[in-house]
């Protein structure tokens, strides 16, 4: 059994009862993530289970010793790649003028509508179509990217409300180009609308962290405060936690 058919069966294995093909290939990807540096040999040891549990732990996944669904989404999403998108240096707040107005660059979505930077994604949001789409430079390509990019703005306003403090976004909507240009991931949900790259402008990561974890964000990126940011996005299906590096 592969960690595909358990996310295909929606079935649990316990590592201990689990085939030497599961277990080797659980093996790679915790060698890979530094989880465990034993050998690669399909045998469910104390170093495996112990480097398990410490993974299942590190990615708020419940029972240490089964690998079920969730468990499989986070180890095959491995590490991502730091992306190089826009300095959380480079990001002010709006003026109190400014923000949910009718100003600055615009952008035609595929329906026709027109929109500014400035202005909000939806009414009573906390955030901007140029947050969304890095000064309206990168326009959505088609409606389900736009219905994508309203759903993420819900979920980081429920998360900016949350917190009660600015949250800066570094990175929303990626055009394949953008995507390719900032080393983001192939399959990124930022390609998608689905997606925001976030950070806590008074610094207090730990505190966000937390916030994100109680928050609907489907998929969470913690990349934290050495590097800057978080990754939050609303995909379908279970929760993956997965780390930069």
């Amino acid at each position: 059994m592969k960690l595909a058919q358990i996310i295909e069966k929606n079935v649990s294995v316990d590592i201990a009862e689990a085939d030497s093909e599961l277990v080797k290939q659980i093996q790679e990807i915790l060698t890979q993530q530094n989880y465990y540096k034993a050998e690669l040999d399909g045998i469910p040891g104390l170093s495996t289970k112990l480097g398990l549990q410490r993974f299942k732990t590190e990615h708020w996944l419940e029972f240490p010793s089964l690998i079920g669904k969730g468990t499989a989404l986070c180890l095959l999403e491995g590490k991502h790649p730091i992306p190089k998108d826009t300095p959380q240096s480079d990001i002010v707040l709006l003026p109190a003028g400014d923000f949910g107005t009718k100003t600055g660059r615009t952008m035609t979505l595929p329906n026709g509508d027109k929109v500014f930077a400035n202005q909000q994604v939806i009414p009573h949001s906390y955030i901007t179509w140029g947050e969304m789409s890095k000064g309206c430079t990168r326009v959505p390509e088609t409606n389900q990217i736009v219905r994508n990019m309203v759903r993420a703005a819900k979920g980081f306003t429920l998360i900016r409300e949350k917190f009660g403090s600015p949250v800066g976004v570094t990175s929303g909507y990626r055009t394949p180009y953008a995507n390719k240009e900032c080393g983001g991931v192939k399959n990124s949900q930022h390609l998608y609308g689905n997606a925001l790259d976030i950070f806590p402008m008074n610094g207090k990561f730990a505190p966000l962290l937390d916030v994100i974890k109680a928050s609907d964000a489907v998929g969470v990126g913690i990349a934290g405060a050495v590097r800057g940011f978080y990754h939050v996005d609303w995909r379908a299906g279970e929760r993956v936690v997965f780390y930069y590096g």
